[in-house]
């Protein structure tokens, strides 16, 4: 019996950047598919450039150059070659190439694909069977679709007839080779004449059959060789070889090197490999990247497969929901309590100050976040003066604006950067490159902290300062590297502590605003140092993206990269595994404050300016409400500093107002939540009823369409607007009955506002203006922010949710329907008259 090893059949998964030509002597077969970009591929028999969605599969024992012809993302799915033999068979040719055989339909394999990705980087061991079960999914459909015969078989009758008896050949072959089998013997076994057999081989195998013997035999031993420790001699003699000089001849004619040499040649290279690539599903990732994200998504499952699925036109779906209108429980509304204003310097633009005014009308936030106060083109050193050391005119006039409305300061205590790299294809997180340790809190701010502490307490008095916020963050790079050290930080933060406590006898103050993206060895760090200074954070800030860090590599290249989530629950898989992480380190765990949250930090995209961003919006309400005390969304307004050097093909921005303060769907999403009354009467996953007083009451419904599995692997700037709604999943429209009963009797006014790309969605609007005429959709942004006041009032009107008013009698009970598409948001407000 063979001594094996289990050959696994993935060896890889890897995110590749290529950016110079390489050579790749492959000895297992590899999918490569393009995520973005383009790169060239060159082979002995043929080249050809690919780009984004274009798929291929590399076969063994061919030498292929590849090299950049842009900026690209590249995912690519090793297979080991025996186990691809074992399970198509070891004579069958793959050819799959989009670009060749572009009349071919590759989006089944694509999904699939992408499926089996996105469940690795989820959770590789806890997906194991799934994963495998895909596989197989996907061999079956390359065998079904993209393989060829090598044996020699044309579609006359005369040739096909002969098709039981090459597989019989196969099958006596593959079963005996560890055994002495001659031409004679096979002949014996199919009742035919040696020279006949011999004649028959050579016609449809194309070689003789002690060459077919031979390769079958070298495929074999070549298992054998790569993953068991058996010794060359034993090996060959499990393979049927004679003796090991015969077997070191003919493996020579294959691979021109003996076998003893290409093992330590192949160990070499699996051992490299190993540093550089995520490594097999059936071993443990010793890559610090691989363990974090593990760490963090050990508990997520592959979802959606539902929504997959199904087809644009597939059956609506119908729910009806029963509410009690007299049974209800408190409502926890943590979206509308606070909201990112950026840096403080924005604070300072009347356009932006318009636009905060705007919302103040229509969102009751408590909570104004923002960053850089202590900065010193905000608080500026005055030199020779004696008494307070700073000119406090700039913070007065922030201060004021929010102090006059009764709105409470939250203030990130850092120096972030103001020009950075908010939309890449690697990551979107708004971070600091390089090290960043000696300007994250200058020393200089500390005195400029108890100076500021002290002018707001004799001008607001000590009350208003007392309800402040205060948030102290950990700086990280662009690749989720952390500064400072958990003691630093401590260090840092017990400073800023004495400080605040000196003057303050209710005191505010958490962090340490940790990316929920990074290890989170990392979090437990800073709060195990915290803790160390016999100090505690009074709230715990989390930033909350839905980003997942993955190796990428090719050869000797080792980076990083950030790619969206496809599992759509990743915000509440988050909070909740880091939640009930922390377990050992409080006996009551402090309020949990999310200081930024968005589906996605690419501000040149169009998506936060679709309708999609409403629908996000209101299913991560329902989600998360009950799960943090407050929830930031990252950003108010696109109209802030670190925007204003992209350049004229800047698409959107992140915030509830474009720069010309028209609203978004999201601010109008963020409208409906402020609506909502402080008592549910019930939820699902895609709606809410809510009592604000007595006899009246709130019904939000929404279909949200997550963006697909592709989508979050070529995750990129690059979408143009006309594709904006191609990149989410299928779902099929929703029709909603809404059954109230135990009303009070009487006549109802009910309120309807639908939100969908006819009525609200800035997007659209602008999209319909782009296909009346023949501008691009950039210039056309750049006419209407142009526009007269006049325009732009009326334009802002045509963005705007419908509205519509009818009354209803009721004996108690009344019933609602709506039909609600994807990315839709209906909202219902419903009160008794007085007669």
């Amino acid at each position: 019996m063979n001594e094996k090893t289990m050959i696994t059949p993935v060896h890889n998964i890897s995110l590749y950047n290529i950016s110079k030509e390489y050579t790749l002597n492959l000895s297992e077969y590899e999918i490569f598919m393009v995520l973005h970009g383009s790169i060239h591929i060159r082979s002995e028999t043929y080249e050809d450039n690919y780009e984004a969605r274009d798929l291929l599969i590399l076969n063994p024992g061919k030498s292929y150059i590849i090299s950049p012809l842009e900026e690209n993302l590249v995912l690519s799915l090793a297979f080991e070659k025996h186990f691809i033999h074992e399970v198509i068979g070891n004579n069958h040719q793959i050819f799959c190439d989009s670009r060749e055989a572009f009349q071919k339909d590759y989006e089944p394999m694509r999904n699939l694909v992408a499926s089996i990705v996105s469940a690795y980087f989820d959770n590789a061991e806890g997906n194991k069977l799934t994963i495998y079960s895909m596989i197989f999914s996907l061999l079956a459909m390359i065998q079904k679709n993209f393989t060829a015969s090598t044996i020699n078989l044309s579609d006359t009758s005369e040739n096909s007839k002969h098709l039981s008896r090459i597989q019989e050949i196969i099958s006596y072959v593959d079963e005996n080779y560890p055994s002495v089998i001659t031409l004679a013997s096979l002949a014996e076994h199919l009742y035919l004449s040696p020279q006949y057999l011999s004649k028959f081989i050579k016609q449809h195998f194309h070689k003789t059959f002690y060459e077919y013997l031979n390769q079958v035999r070298i495929e074999h031993a070549l298992s054998e060789i790569q993953y068991t420790d058996t010794s060359i001699t034993k090996i060959a003699f499990n393979c049927g070889f004679p003796n090991l000089t015969a077997f070191n001849k003919i493996f020579k004619e294959f691979y021109h090197t003996t076998p003893s040499s290409y093992r330590k040649e192949f160990r070499q290279s699996a051992g490299k490999q190993q540093l550089q690539h995520e490594g097999p599903m059936d071993e443990d990732i010793s890559t610090q990247n691989i363990e974090n994200v593990r760490a963090y998504l050990s508990d997520l499952s592959l979802k959606g497969s539902q929504n997959d699925n199904k087809s644009p036109g597939a059956d609506t779906n119908h729910y009806v929901i029963s509410a009690n209108m007299t049974e209800s429980v408190p409502q926890n509304n943590p979206f509308t309590r606070i909201i990112n204003a950026g840096y403080a310097v924005n604070m300072l633009s009347f356009s932006f100050l318009e636009q905060l005014e705007s919302t103040f009308k229509s969102v009751d936030f408590t909570y104004i976040r923002f960053i850089g106060i202590l900065d010193d083109d905000i608080l500026p050193e005055v030199e020779g003066d004696k008494t307070s050391g700073y000119n406090f005119h700039l913070v007065d006039m922030i201060l004021d604006f929010l102090f006059e409305r009764g709105k409470i300061p939250f203030l990130e205590l850092s120096s972030k950067p103001r020009k950075t790299t908010i939309a890449t294809t690697r990551t979107g997180f708004l971070t600091n490159s390089g090290n960043f340790k000696e300007k994250i809190f200058p020393p200089s701010h500390f005195q400029k902290l108890d100076m500021l502490i002290r002018h707001c307490i004799n001008r607001y008095g000590l009350s208003f300062v007392s309800s402040w916020y205060f948030e102290v963050w950990a700086a990280h790079s662009d690749y989720l590297e952390y500064d400072e050290s958990g003691v630093e930080y401590a260090q840092r933060f017990k400073k800023i502590h004495t400080i605040l406590s000196a003057h303050l006898p209710v005191l505010h103050l958490g962090g340490p605003g940790f990316n929920t993206s990074a290890p989170l060895p990392v979090l437990h760090n800073f709060i195990q140092e915290v803790n160390r200074e016999k100090l505690s954070f009074s709230f715990l800030s989390l930033y909350l993206y839905p980003y997942k860090v993955t190796a990428s590599n090719l050869l000797k290249q080792k980076d990083d990269y950030v790619i969206l989530s496809a599992d759509k629950d990743i915000f509440s898989k988050k909070l909740s595994f880091i939640k009930s992480s922390l377990s050992s380190f409080y006996r009551q765990l402090p309020p949990v404050i999310v200081t930024e949250f968005n589906s996605d930090l690419a501000g040149q995209n169009h998506i936060n300016d679709s309708c999609f961003q409403s629908a996000f919006i209101c299913r991560n309400f329902l989600k998360l409400k009950n799960d943090v005390d407050m929830m930031a969304y990252w950003l108010l307004s696109d109209l802030t500093e670190e925007y204003m050097d992209f350049s004229s093909t800047k698409k959107g921005g992140i915030g509830l107002f474009n720069e010309q303060g028209q609203k978004k769907p999201a601010f109008f999403a963020y409208e409906f939540l402020n609506q909502l009354g402080n008592a549910v009467i019930c939820e699902g996953d895609n709606y809410i009823v809510t009592m604000s007083s007595t006899n009246h009451y709130q019904i939000l419904a929404f279909n949200y369409a997550h963006v697909s599995k592709y989508y979050c692997l070529s995750h990129s700037d690059k979408v143009n607007v006309q594709d904006t709604y191609s990149i989410f999943d299928p779902v099929s429209p929703v029709n909603m009955t809404f059954q109230l009963y135990n009303l009070e009797a009487g006549q109802y006014k009910i309120k309807r506002h639908v939100l969908d790309r006819d009525h609200g969605s800035l997007l659209d609007t602008m999209a319909h203006m782009w296909f009346q005429g023949n501008l691009s959709f950039e210039r056309l942004s750049y006419n209407i922010s142009n526009l007269s006041p006049e325009e732009q009032e009326y334009f802002s009107m045509a963005c705007i949710p419908s509205q519509s008013i009818f009354y209803k009698n009721s004996d108690g009970s009344l019933t609602l329907n709506c039909k609600v598409s994807a990315h839709e948001v209906i909202f219902y407000d419903i009160s008794l008259q007085l007669q």
